[in-house]
C-alpha cells in the first residue's frame, strides 16, 4: 500500500481506485482467490482508497464478502469482468451485469478485445 499512500499525498481532492488485475483477467499475476480478498481488504483498511476494484468471478461468497466488507468501511466497489478471448452473447453479458447488481457492487465493468 506504499503506492497507494503516496498517491494520496499528491492526490487529496479526487478518488482513489484499488485495481489488482489477476492474471485470470488479463493481468500480470496469478494469485490465490484468498491472496486477492486479502489484498483487497488490506486496501480497505488502509483507509487511502475510495474505491476497489473486485473481480466478478472471484467467487460469489467471497466477492459478496469483500464487498460488504468494503462497504462497512465507506468503500465503493468496482465490478468488473475482462474476456479478452471472446464475445458473449448479449444476453450472457446482461446476465454477468445482473449477477454484478446481486453482488452488491456500486459500478460495473465489462471489458474484452473486439476479436470476434
Amino acid at each position: 500500500m506504499e503506492a497507494a499512500g503516496a498517491i494520496r499525498e499528491i492526490i487529496t481532492d479526487k478518488p482513489l481506485l484499488f485495481t489488482f488485475r489477476s492474471a485470470k483477467e488479463g493481468g500480470e499475476q496469478a494469485l490465490t482467490t484468498e491472496q486477492y480478498i486479502a489484498l483487497n481488504r488490506a486496501a480497505v483498511d488502509s483507509g487511502l482508497v475510495d474505491m476497489i476494484d473486485l473481480e466478478l468471478f472471484t467467487g460469489d461468497d467471497e466477492v459478496k464478502a469483500t464487498v460488504g466488507y468494503a462497504h462497512q468501511h465507506n468503500v465503493a466497489v468496482i465490478m468488473s469482468n475482462h474476456d479478452f478471448h471472446k464475445t458473449p452473447a448479449a444476453e450472457e453479458i446482461v446476465q454477468r451485469l445482473r449477477k454484478m447488481q446481486e453482488l452488491g457492487r456500486r459500478y460495473s465493468e465489462d471489458r474484452r478485445h473486439a476479436t470476434d
